[in-house]
Order: structure tokens, then C-alpha cells, then sequence
């Protein structure tokens, strides 16, 4: 299968990781490890300049790294820092610039999954469940699994770099302020802990900079153990600053440099959960989200896509009719075959797209029948859907929105302009599906074919069959005002019955 290679855009460090794959066989080649602190460089939800500049240095180095590996087998994801900022839109259109690849923001549900998949494929495979802990620059992902498979999952905005800055400033360490720290995680913490004790776990792992760093500092001393940890945390108010961790009379042996001004908040978040969840030790894990990313995109190219079984589910939840959505789906399908090369619409991506919007065009319906569109596409982007980013959540939102009833590029606006074009695209095939669909009939459709050549769509229908077929008539004249609002001029061509 080739080379594939997986970016996490994490709130502290950006992370490269690529490997070889042959057979069932994974093999790690090479890693690349970025420390920009993008979280550290957030002022009123913006990115300050010299810490993006940084950032997009960093991005064009991973991207040349992974220049010549096929679209298909890299993925970049970003994480908190990326949910949180209000200018998102450009932050990723500078992002996949820089680093020649889309650049995805993926929901802290879905960061927790990747991370559990991540570390679960570098550990033995037991029978009893496991939680991950999982403390990044910006949020804490805590995951409880079983195999391959996580339970039950938690995404808290208490990171690093973010705890450190907040209960830390300057550097300096106290008491007091790990007090504060420790008392703020277990206040976050309160929603989620007893759902957590509740199911149980027989081992713990943890994943990610602070906790490695602290399990070796530790590792002579009996590992990352509670009482450990309350040692560690001793030594370092003993050090009173961020910077005499690693040099002079109080440092600590071993103690990992370019982690000190993050280290304080991360090792507060560590031991209050530890002490809030009654973990009484955490080994190391070597896996994390970058990891999770590679597995999942390898599972993707091995017909193992999480995403499929996603679409699956919100299906049987929401009782959505099978039937009816087949057929959409295969008309749909008929359309986007016919327009592909004219459209633009080449990419494997698009008829996937396109599929999903078809299968859940009516999951609104289980709201209502008034508005269903417009309810379906809050379930899509409201709903946990693993496997699936933000973006796409909010592609396959728009799709479904636009389904039926007025069409028009503002319910785009979170997208790019090249982004809006296609996504306008493939709403004009569901509508027009959907549309020829509406008798929700088992009789075959005849061939209609579809072309369209600057900014024209032209349908060809048999000779009469529209005049048999009145309502259809009605929704195809009212359908080409709706795609007049797009910059879509439909046309209709139906040679006379004979």
C-alpha cells in the first residue's frame, strides 16, 4: 500500500509521523516533532503573528516532508487551539498553503477516539478495559476501551500550555497556585468522573508529552504513581520557577527543558485527575493522536472505514427510510458519473460525500416534516460522528440543508470559495435526485441524461415523459430559479412525443 502519514496540529507541539505499509504490516519510518506552542500564542481568541509565523514554518517543513506521498495517504488534523480561535476560516486556508495538504478540525469527541485508537494498536491485546489519559496543550481527553473499540469518552479544554499560563504566570510556581490549578481540574472533572468510576477499568495508560515526561523523571522512583507525583510536585515548588527546573540548586535531574513552561499546569491536570478517577498508577503508552490518525486512514484504505458504520447508525437511530434513500442514492450516483469531468468532481471524496448526504437526506423527518431539511442538518452537525472532522460534519450539514426549498452559497460561508463551488455542485445532483424521487415510487426511473458546460446544467428527458409526469415538470421549473441563486442556468431538453 505504500507510504501514509498522519499530522496532529496539537495545541503545544505540531507531530509528523510517517510509515510503510505492507500487507497487515505497519512500520514507522520516520517522525518529525515541532514544538510551536500555539495555545501559548492565543490572545482574545486569535493567533498573535509571530506565533503563527512560526507555525506556518513548521507546516512548510512537514510539507515537504510528506510532498510526495498520494492525497489519499496523509491526513493533517488540528486540534484545541484550531476549535477555539474565531478566525478559522483563514488560519486553515494559510495552513493547507503551507503545507500543501487540507488541513482538518476535528471535535474533541473525535480527538479522544483517535487517541484511543492510537494507543490501543501499540499495546497487547487484552480482554479488560483500559482508560487512556491523554493531557495535550490545550484539552485533556480522557477515554476508557476495550480492544479497538472506546466506551465511553470525555474531551475537557484543560491543557498544558493553557493551565500553565493561567495558573502560572510568568513561571512562577507556589502552592498556592497548584492548589488553584488542582481545584479547577477537579471542578471540570465533576461532570464526567462518575460515569467514568462507574464502568471501570483494569488498567490505565497515558499518552502525550506530560505524561511521558513525568513517568520517566519518575521511573527510578517507582513510576507515575500517586505519591510520585506529589514528590515531583514538592520539587518543583521547591524550585519556585519554571526555569530553575532544569538548572541550578533545585533542579531536577533529568528534567526535559523544552517542556518547562508547560510542565506545571500539565503535572496539576495529571494529579487531580489521578486523584478525582482513584488511579493509583499510569503506565507510559507510546501511542497518541497522530498514531490514531495513521491507523484510521490505514483502516480507511482497507475498506475499515469507521465512518461508513457512523452513517450506518444515525440511519437505524433516526428510522430513516431505506428504501427511499437507495433511491435518491442511486440517482444521485447516476448524475455525479454523468457530470464528473464537466463538474469537477473527480475525487473519490465527492461520491462519498454525495452518498452519505442521499442516506441521511431525511433524518429530519424523525423531528418533523415542517423544516425536516433544516432539522436534519442539525443533527449531522450537532451529533457525535466518529470518523468524520468538523469540516466534514459541516459539508455534509450544508448538503443536507440544501436538499430542498431555497438554495443559496451563504449556507457555505464557513467553507472556502472553491470549497462552496463543489459543495453547490453536488447539492445541485441531491436536488435533482431528490426531486425525480419524490413519487417514492418503485418504478424505475427511464435515462435522463445530465451536461453542463459553463455554468449551464442541461437534463435531456425521453420524448412525453414529462408530460406524464406533471409534478415533476412543476419541481424542475421551480428547481431552476433555485440554481439561478448559485449561478446555475438550467435548461430542459424533451424532444416532442412521437
Amino acid at each position: 500500500m505504500g507510504l501514509f502519514a498522519a499530522v496532529d496540529l496539537g495545541s503545544r507541539s505540531f507531530h509528523l509521523t510517517v510509515a510503510r505499509v505492507h500487507g497487515e504490516n505497519t512500520e514507522v519510518v520516520d517522525r518529525v516533532k515541532e514544538p510551536v506552542r500555539l495555545a501559548a500564542g492565543i490572545r482574545d481568541k486569535a493567533i498573535e503573528p509571530a506565533t503563527w509565523e512560526r507555525a506556518e514554518a513548521a507546516l512548510a517543513r512537514i510539507g515537504e516532508r510528506i510532498r510526495d506521498i498520494p492525497p489519499g495517504q496523509a491526513r493533517a488534523v488540528g486540534t484545541n487551539a484550531f476549535r477555539q480561535v474565531k478566525n478559522r476560516k483563514a488560519l486553515l486556508g494559510k495552513a493547507a498553503k503551507a503545507l500543501g495538504r487540507r488541513v482538518e478540525v476535528i471535535s474533541g469527541a473525535e480527538e479522544a477516539r483517535l487517541i484511543y485508537l492510537g494507543v490501543s494498536h501499540l499495546l497487547p491485546d487484552e480482554n479488560g478495559r483500559r482508560l487512556v489519559v491523554d493531557i495535550g496543550g490545550g484539552s485533556t481527553e480522557l477515554v476508557i476501551g476495550q480492544h479497538h473499540e472506546p466506551l465511553r469518552a470525555a474531551s475537557l479544554y484543560m491543557g498544558c500550555v493553557s493551565f500553565t499560563r493561567r495558573f502560572f504566570p510568568g513561571g512562577v510556581i507556589t502552592k498556592q497556585a497548584f492548589t488553584a490549578a488542582e481545584t479547577e481540574v477537579r471542578r471540570e472533572l465533576e461532570t464526567v468522573e462518575e460515569r467514568f468510576l462507574e464502568l471501570g477499568w483494569s488498567s490505565a495508560f497515558g499518552s502525550s508529552g506530560t505524561v511521558l515526561a513525568a513517568a520517566e523523571l519518575l521511573r527510578a522512583n517507582g513510576g507515575l504513581t500517586r505519591p510520585g507525583l506529589k514528590g515531583l510536585r514538592s520539587r518543583m515548588i521547591r524550585a519556585a520557577h519554571v526555569e530553575a527546573l532544569a538548572e541550578g540548586p533545585d533542579a531536577i535531574p533529568g528534567f526535559p527543558a523544552d517542556r518547562a513552561w508547560d510542565f506545571p499546569g500539565g503535572v496539576a491536570i495529571l494529579r487531580a485527575a489521578m486523584k478525582a478517577l482513584d488511579i493509583v498508577r499510569i503506565e507510559p503508552a507510546d501511542g497518541a493522536l497522530r498514531e490514531g490518525v495513521l491507523f484510521d486512514l490505514i483502516g480507511r484504505r482497507r475498506r475499515e472505514d469507521v465512518r461508513e458504520a457512523t452513517i450506518r447508525n444515525l440511519v437505524s437511530q433516526y428510522r430513516v427510510d431505506r428504501e427511499q434513500a437507495e433511491r435518491v442514492k442511486a440517482t444521485a450516483l447516476v448524475g455525479l458519473r454523468q457530470l464528473r469531468e464537466s463538474w469537477g468532481l473527480g475525487h473519490e471524496s465527492h461520491e462519498r460525500f454525495l452518498r452519505w448526504a442521499a442516506d441521511l437526506h431525511e433524518v429530519g423527518l424523525s423531528v418533523s416534516f415542517s423544516g425536516y431539511h433544516r432539522h436534519g442538518a442539525y443533527i449531522v452537525r450537532n451529533s457525535e460522528m466518529p470518523g468524520f472532522s468538523r469540516d466534514d460534519q459541516e459539508l455534509l450539514a450544508a448538503l443536507i440543508e440544501t436538499h430542498r426549498q431555497k438554495l443559496r452559497y451563504g449556507r457555505f460561508d464557513e467553507m472556502t470559495a472553491a470549497d462552496a463551488v463543489t459543495t453547490g455542485r453536488l447539492a445541485a445532483i441531491l436536488r435533482i435526485a431528490v426531486l425525480l424521487c419524490r413519487r417514492r415510487s418503485r418504478e424505475p426511473l427511464p435515462l435522463i441524461e445530465a451536461a453542463a458546460e459553463d455554468g449551464r446544467l442541461e437534463l435531456s428527458f425521453p420524448p412525453g415523459w414529462l408530460d406524464h409526469h406533471p409534478l415533476t415538470r412543476a419541481g424542475i421549473a421551480q428547481e431552476a430559479t433555485e440554481l439561478a441563486a448559485i449561478g446555475l442556468e438550467l435548461k430542459v431538453d424533451e424532444p416532442a412525443s412521437r
